[in-house]
């Protein structure tokens, strides 16, 4: 080390000479000459260097003085002189890199003796200086500065662990640092550093390196150190003794990389997720460049393990550049397999189900990765089944992820190899008992053909059932199921995974039928009366509708087999128009109107909509009016045979307005077989819910018919604001002048001729307010209500509630024709009393309903009947569920939710208000509506019923009503009056009122 000492001795010795020369700043300031005798030694000694320097450069004497200035003194002011004397020389040479770094070389040594804000400014002023030269002239100097450059990151440094308390600005400085030297300069050391004396050195900046990765770093400072490792691991590519250095820190660098490869961390860290991704290949690629496969039977297991769990969170990321990344790191991998055969499985596996892919360019590139490999031509049936198997049980397990990467490897390999006819024959029923499986698991779920965003286990299962179709022979598929139908109709028993099979088949069938020379029309129209067969199989008795309930509907076997084989109806009827269409057009329309099951309501409405592709369903039923009517009038011939006649009416009547004239011939039938008279007998049901469709069509098209009419009014041109003022003057009896002169003589005789008509008689004024005759529809209407109310009395629930539905549709299309409106609440009224008598609460809650059409459109006509018969009932049953609302426990108040009871409270409160308005309530009379709103607003309610209670007491509080109110609340616990009264016609309580309560 002696020649290092006087090496070294010799450029302190010249900068402190050359700044006393300088004579800008003192030259007391020398580093002590135990700090410089361990400084890094260089190639030449110092004074050849130095002759050589003084003769071929000239930016040595432009540098020489600066660097003796930082050397001595690292302040601001010479550091600022030093960053600007580099800028000025621009690119260093490489003779002089080891001199202008040696000032820095010797403050790293020392850099914890100096104030953070000094730190970072001499970090700065490094970092320049690093970009702007390298340091290949000298392993000892870039060694020197590299592994200080680390320690500076350290807490201790004799400790291996990051100071996490260093400020962010001072490590970005230093990472910056370390960055531009390894740019710059590590490619010319690469190989000396991977000696045995130097590859700690290497190991220590991995090692710190990725303690940097963490999740508590910013993303700059984790950007910049993922580009340090990529440099490092560049550099050891094609170099074996680099390349065993590196495998040495593998198992280090892949566990520490798979921490960050978490695409659910969120797009903030989306760059440091694909980066990290990126050098997690380009790392192992490097590693096992030149080893042997004796070698990595270890590494092989690992590295399967990590790409397996890595597939589960990019493959089926929704995000196309996670899934795009993951796919280069796969290609990365795809190496000799007899060299990584586990690893080289699990990529075929990923690249299968990445061939899967909704993206065209993913799903080509892996393709083609796969025909390289000839991976699939080694691929086993038993593989296939063992695939689909494994579903099934992850399926039960609940491990859904790991269920839908089985489906589409599964998927994949059909849609790449054909099965056999005993393979198939082999297939087929484990594909059936697995969707059956699953379909019952997901029992909310749409087909993927459908709009509907359906479950990703349904949306993999159905690739697998398409897929299906191109695996084998068509007519092979076709027969089979044919088979399998036919012995379903026969015995719809003898199958267990019955679901399944329509399931699979309609998804064949959305792949069949798009090349129509493989099924024909005859077969197409045969299958659809295979398939109405089992619906009709399937369909449960005919329900009348019911209140809404809130509770998540589980649907039952039968739904959801009634689903998708109308779901397979609508398949046949788009491809297949012309035999299909008038097999399946009105069944279809009938399920569509079931109140049954909303589900298959939508499914039916969606098959619909895909037989009228691309044109809209209105047309398309307007277009085929005459086959409907008269299908429909066929049924009605008999209803006995034909009891869901109904529900097409109840669907038809959201398309067609029945007033109308092409449906004057229809309705005349209907009043002709619902005759006066009802003697019982099971037809009931279906009469009112003719009647229901009827009246529903009507109150539909009016409303928007008179909506229509609104807009007309509205978009009329308006009188000028001059016209209106001149009208307003004459309106209060303002005589206006005019332009003509003779205008105040003919006003004066005008007035003349007046005088003489003061004793003749006038027209009476009632004569002016004659209502006017009701139109056709509304006669229809009137008709229609009053045949309704025979029903209402029925001992059947659900007659009870659609009769209820027709009279409130009837009122409302009634309410501007008083004499006809009066005399129809009458006859209501005293068939509805008895409802609020009854134990079942949807019937109380629809006659509630009800009761506000009537209060709504008839005015005060029935307020004393509502206030002395309706509102004793509904005050006993509210007082009745108030108390059982407050023994519910907290735990239970989702749940109490679902209840009917909650229901009816909930919808009398929040339609009170507009009840009690529109029957003109007096102050007198409100008593015990105040009374019972005020058991509401307890705190052990339920919190919608205390806010609707709320809303009912300020609306009724509003105007003259506000006493009765206030005083109320003061009388029923308010005990600490407001000082400011809510209504400004009333003083404060006295607070001895308060006291007299109280004792």
């Amino acid at each position: 080390m002696a020649s290092t000492s006087r090496s070294c001795a010799g450029p302190v010795s010249s900068s402190s000479s050359s700044v006393k020369n300088g004579g800008d700043s003192g030259g007391d300031d020398a580093v002590p000459e135990s700090d410089a005798s361990d400084t890094p030694t260089s190639s030449f000694s110092l004074e050849q260097l130095k002759r050589k320097m003084e003769q071929e450069s000239v930016e040595f004497e432009f540098l020489k003085p600066i660097c003796g200035l930082v050397l001595q003194n690292p302040s601001e002011q010479h550091l600022s002189t030093f960053e600007d004397a580099i800028k000025t020389v621009g690119k260093v040479p490489v003779h002089l890199s080891e001199y202008v770094t040696f000032p820095f070389a010797i403050h790293l040594k020392i850099i914890r003796k100096y104030k953070e804000s000094e730190r970072i400014k001499i970090f700065k002023a490094l970092s320049k200086l690093l970009k702007a030269s390298d340091l290949r002239s000298s392993f000892e100097m870039f060694k020197n500065v590299f592994e200080k450059l680390h320690v500076a990151l350290l807490l201790k440094p004799d400790s291996m662990e990051v100071n996490k308390q260093i400020s962010e600005e001072e490590l970005e400085c230093v990472v910056t640092c370390i960055h531009s030297l390894t740019a710059s300069s590590l490619g010319y050391h690469m190989d000396t550093i991977c000696e045995p004396d130097n590859v700690k050195v290497f190991g220590f900046s991995i090692y710190i390196l990725l303690q940097l990765l963490g999740p508590d770093m910013l993303k700059r400072i984790r950007l910049k150190t993922l580009e340090i490792l990529e440099n490092e691991v560049n550099l050891c590519e094609g170099k074996p003794k680099s390349s065993q250095v590196l495998f040495n820190f593998l198992p280090g660098i892949i566990s520490a990389l798979r921490k960050i490869c978490l695409p659910s961390a969120g797009q903030s860290v989306k760059s440091i997720i694909l980066k990290s991704l990126h050098l997690m290949g380009a790392t192992i690629n490097v590693c096992l460049e030149f080893k042997s496969s004796g070698d990595l039977d270890k590494a092989d297991g690992v590295l399967s393990q990590i790409v397996e769990l890595l597939s589960a969170d990019f493959v089926l990321n929704e995000d196309a550049d996670y899934r795009k990344s993951y796919f280069d790191f796969c290609r990365q991998l795809a190496t000799d397999k007899d060299k990584l055969p586990k690893c080289s499985k699990a990529i075929t596996s990923i690249l299968l189900r990445m061939k899967e892919d909704d993206e065209s360019a993913i799903a080509g590139a892996s393709n083609e990765v796969l025909d390289d490999l000839g991976a699939v031509e080694e691929i086993k049936f038993e593989d296939l089944s063992n695939l689909l198997m494994s579903a099934g049980d992850r399926l039960k397990s609940g491990n859904d992820t790991a269920c839908i990467l089985s489906l589409k490897e599964a998927a994949s390999i059909l849609s790449s190899r054909k099965l056999s006819f005993l393979e198939f024959q082999t297939f087929l029923p484990l594909v059936f008992q697995f969707v059956n499986e699953m379909v019952w698991k997901f029992r909310n779920t749409i087909t993927v053909n459908n709009s509907r965003i359906s479950d990703p286990v349904f949306v993999a299962t159905c690739r697998v059932c398409c897929n299906l179709a191109s695996a084998t022979d068509l007519d092979e598929i076709m027969y089979e199921f044919t088979n399998v139908l036919s012995e379903m109709q026969n015995n719809p028993h003898s199958i267990s995974y019955t679901t399944g099979v329509i399931v699979t088949f309609n998804n064949v069938l959305s792949i069949v039928t798009k090349s129509k020379s493989s099924l024909s029309e005859f077969e197409a129209a045969n299958i659809a009366e295979i398939y109405l067969t089992l619906v009709d199989k399937q369909s449960t008795e005919i329900t009348l509708q019911t209140l809404a309930s809130d509770i998540p509907a589980v649907q039952s076997a039968a739904e959801m087999r009634r689903m998708y084989l109308l779901e397979g109806l609508g398949i046949l009827g788009s491809a297949y128009p012309n035999s299909v269409i008038p097999i399946v057009l009105y069944p279809l329309i009938e399920h569509a109107g079931s109140q049954n099951s909303e589900a298959v309501n939508e499914a039916a409405e969606l098959a619909l909509k895909n037989i009228s592709s691309p044109i809209p369903l209105d047309e398309f039923l307007n277009k085929n009016l005459d086959f409907i009517i008269s299908e429909v009038s066929v049924r009605m011939l008999n209803l006995i045979l034909y009891p869901n006649c109904p529900n097409a009416l109840v669907f038809l009547a959201d398309y067609f307005d029945f007033s109308n004239e092409a449906f004057s011939g229809f309705i005349d039938q209907v009043f002709e077989r619902c005759s006066d008279v009802f003697g019982g007998g099971n037809v009931e049901h279906i009469y009112v819910k003719i009647y229901y469709a009827l009246i529903r069509s009507i109150s539909r098209h009016f409303k928007m018919q008179e909506t229509q009419n609104n807009l007309d009014v509205n978009t009329k041109p308006t009188k000028s604001l001059q016209d209106r003022l001149l009208d307003y003057q004459k309106s209060v009896g303002i005589n206006l002048p005019s332009d003509n002169p003779n205008s105040l003589d003919e006003v004066q005789e005008d007035n003349a001729d007046d005088e003489g008509l003061d004793g003749c008689p006038q027209e009476n004024d009632d004569q002016n307010n004659l209502e006017v005759a009701l139109d056709p529809v509304r006669l229809l209407v009137l008709k229609i209500s009053h045949r309704v109310l025979n029903f209402l009395p029925n001992n059947e629930r659900s007659i009870r509630l659609t009769t209820m539905d027709c009279l409130i549709l009837g009122v409302e299309l009634l309410k501007t024709h008083e004499n006809s409106v009066l005399p129809l609440a009458h006859t209501i009224w005293q068939n509805l009393v008895p409802r609020f008598d009854e134990k079942d609460y949807v019937v109380v809650r629809k006659s509630f309903e009800l009761l506000q059409s009537l209060c709504k459109s008839c005015g005060t006509f029935l307020k004393k009947r509502t206030i002395d018969e309706a509102f004793p009932r509904l005050s006993s049953l509210l007082l009745m569920l108030a108390k059982e609302g407050e023994q519910v426990k907290n735990k239970n108040r989702q749940y109490y939710t679902y209840t009917q009871a909650y229901k009816l409270q909930l919808c009398v409160l929040q339609g009170m208000g507009d009840l009690l308005a529109a029957i003109d309530v007096q102050e007198f009379e409100l008593d015990k509506i105040v009374s019972g709103c005020i058991l509401y607003l307890k705190p052990n309610q339920h919190k919608n019923l205390r806010d609707a209670a709320t809303k009912l007491l300020e609306s009724v509080a509003k105007g003259k009503h506000c006493r009765t109110v206030w005083m109320k609340l003061i009388a029923n616990g308010l005990r600490e009056a407001p000082a400011i009264p809510p209504h400004p016609s009333f003083t404060p309580v006295p607070q001895a009122y308060f006291s007299l309560h109280s004792s």
